[in-house]
């Protein structure tokens, strides 16, 4: 997983945000925890530091808010499909 993201790194170009989604999809897939800290530690620091971020969240708040809206739109989903399913029966 870990290859994953130094690939991105070192590939070229747009290399922070292909490495934040490679980053973003190996902590999807296989956990948090396969992120060595280390690196969470310097893209906090980076972000605090640039003047020209969009976004002052940390990288835990920014997941726990997507992981929030992603719960909030399959407990939706689970909803309407309930619903049509009483409509059916």
């Amino acid at each position: 997983m870990r290859k994953a993201i130094v690939t991105s790194v070192n590939f070229g170009r747009d290399t922070d945000c292909t490495a934040a989604s490679a980053a973003g999809l190996v902590a999807a897939l296989a956990g948090p925890d396969t992120i060595p800290q280390k690196w969470v530690d310097q893209v906090e620091q980076g972000t605090i530091n640039n003047p020209y971020t969009n976004s002052k969240l940390t990288i835990r708040e920014t997941a726990d808010g997507m992981f929030s809206a992603l719960r909030n739109r399959a407990d939706r989903q689970k909803r309407e499909a309930d619903h049509l399913a009483a409509l059916v029966n």
